[in-house]
C-alpha cells in the first residue's frame, strides 16, 4: 500500500489495482499515481496494465473482418407505407366473447 501525495494524498494499492481516485478502477489503465508507487518499486508499468490493452488483445481485435458503413450519399431513401387517415383508435377493445363466436 503506497500514499502518494499530489494535489491531495491518494492510497495506491498494487496488488488488488486499486487507486483512491478511482481511474485506475473504472480505465483499466493505471493512473499517474499507480504508475508513481511502480516506478518507485522499480518494476514494469505494463504488468500493472489491464489485459485488454495489450498487443496480443490488439491483434486479436483486430483480426476479425471490418465493414465499414457505406458514406450517407450512397444510402437509399426508405421508402414508408401510407399513413392511415383520420384519428388514431383509442381505448377500444373487443369483445372476447365476439371473437371466440
Amino acid at each position: 500500500m503506497y500514499e502518494i501525495n499530489a494535489d491531495k494524498k491518494y492510497a495506491v494499492n498494487l496488488v488488488t489495482h486499486t487507486c483512491s481516485c478511482w481511474v485506475w478502477q473504472v480505465s483499466g489503465l493505471s493512473c499517474s499515481h499507480a504508475i508513481a508507487a511502480v516506478d518507485h518499486r522499480h518494476q514494469d508499468v505494463t504488468e500493472f496494465c489491464g489485459v485488454y490493452f495489450t498487443i496480443q488483445i490488439y491483434h486479436r481485435a483486430n483480426s476479425l473482418p471490418f465493414n465499414p458503413m457505406p458514406d450517407t450519399l450512397e444510402l437509399q431513401d426508405i421508402v414508408y407505407g401510407r399513413q392511415l387517415q383520420g384519428e388514431p383508435r383509442v381505448g377500444q377493445r373487443s369483445n372476447a366473447r365476439a371473437i371466440m363466436s
